[in-house]
């Protein structure tokens, strides 16, 4: 399901026949998909369809069948013919995963977790420290206000309510080509969650995808 394709003229996302078999079982079988900039395109499906396996395969966590194939995001390999490329971490720091399990740091607070989406562009000193830039600290109240919870920045994590944590888990610091969310329609999830991931896409010109299982959300450059 897509929403109308703006103009650009290149895809932030390339699959070119993606196959994922386990023990003889086809978990991808030869997906092709192209994704522009500014699109919101949700990947619908029941349980054990393959979408958790397609967003693994995006982010390079998973490698596909070796036959063919290729997995492109904003212009980078990721995969080709079940090979991942040897730039993986690079790539990986363009792209924000959030699973289920949100793997926020429960003793950490909400705005400290939002910063250490910042973390792989942070001076090490800085990371240890806390002391995080005047940039990165501006971006961290500005991803906390657009998901409604600002007030919370002070809070210990492990305190807040579940619907609370994964709006946490939703801004990044990190400014990814791509970013992965997970059921963005079940109730945990912020009011309006259509509302809120078409306010996302516009506000920081992310395509967004959202998945009846997971959501994927694309960052243009």
């Amino acid at each position: 399901m897509r929403s109308a394709r703006p103009k650009e003229l290149y895809q932030v996302i390339e699959i070119d026949h993606i196959s994922k078999t386990f023990s003889g079982t086809r978990g991808l079988d030869d997906v092709s998909i192209r994704i522009e900039p500014g699109e919101m395109v949700a990947l619908i499906g029941s349980s054990g369809s393959g979408k958790s396996t397609l967003i693994r395969h995006i982010c390079g966590l998973s490698a596909a069948d070796r036959d063919r194939g290729s997995i492109r995001v904003n212009g980078h390999i990721v995969q080709e013919k079940g090979v991942i490329s040897s730039r993986i971490r690079s790539i990986r720091s363009q792209i924000g995963v959030i699973f289920q399990q949100f793997n926020l740091v429960d003793r950490m607070s909400v705005f400290g977790n939002v910063c250490l989406g910042a973390l792989h562009r942070t001076p090490l000193w800085r990371s240890l420290t806390g002391l995080y830039s005047r940039e990165v600290c501006e971006l961290a109240q500005k991803s906390l206000a657009r998901v409604g919870i600002l007030d919370k920045a002070a809070e210990r994590t492990s305190n807040l309510s579940g619907g609370q944590q994964q709006r946490v888990a939703m801004p990044s610091c990190r400014r990814p080509v791509c970013s992965w969310l997970t059921s963005p329609s079940l109730p945990s999830t912020p009011p309006r969650p259509r509302r809120s991931c078409r306010s996302c896409a516009t506000s920081t010109k992310k395509t967004v995808l959202p998945c009846s299982s997971p959501c994927i959300r694309l960052t243009t450059p």
